[in-house]
This record gives structure tokens, sequence and C-alpha cells, in this order.
């Protein structure tokens, strides 16, 4: 495609804008729906270590005070949160990208 986008006259800001973006930009998507795991694990983690408010700092109070309830109420809603999250990039990447869908 760079090839042709140079043959048809294409300059580097057009190649890079209209032909090596859009080609990487599914990628890009997917990348970022992979990292969405990662981006939590280290809110999570945050939370607990250092701050007061949140989902990590409210499971880390009731494991002092042995209140199993409140912990695993925090684990449903992280574990809930982070699924919904990953079936919005899911329903992104579909929307974005409807070219992509296997053919069955």
């Amino acid at each position: 495609m760079i090839e042709t986008a140079l043959t048809l006259g294409a300059n580097r800001h057009v190649i890079v804008m209209k032909v090596v973006f859009p080609a990487a930009l599914p990628d890009i998507v997917t990348a970022m729906r992979q990292m969405l795991a990662m981006a939590w694990t280290y809110l999570v983690i945050a939370e607990i270590v250092a701050s007061t408010t949140g989902i990590g700092a409210m499971m880390m109070r009731a494991r002092r005070f042995l209140h199993t309830d409140e912990i695993l109420s925090g684990i449903i809603i992280i574990g809930a949160l982070g699924l919904l999250f990953d079936l919005l990039f899911a329903a992104l990447h579909r929307k974005m990208f409807p070219y992509l869908r296997e053919k069955r």
C-alpha cells in the first residue's frame, strides 16, 4: 500500500496519515484492550499502598477487621468493572473495524 501511495504521488505525511496509521489502528485498539488489565491491576495496587479511598483501600480496611464480605464484594466489583470495560473495548473494536469480522 505504501508503494502504491508513492506511485500515486503521496508525500510522507499523507502516507503516514492515510496509509500507515489506518493500517495499524486495529492493532493499537487491541493492544489498548489488553493493557486495560494491567492498568486495573496497578490502579488497585496503588489504592492499597497509598490511598485512603477507593476499592483497594476499602478492601485493606476490611482485611484489618476481618470483614470478609466487604473483601469479596470489592473483588466482585473489580472483576465486574474489568469485564464491563473489556466488553466495551470489544464493542468499540467491532464498531470501528467491521471489515475485520470473521466470516463463518
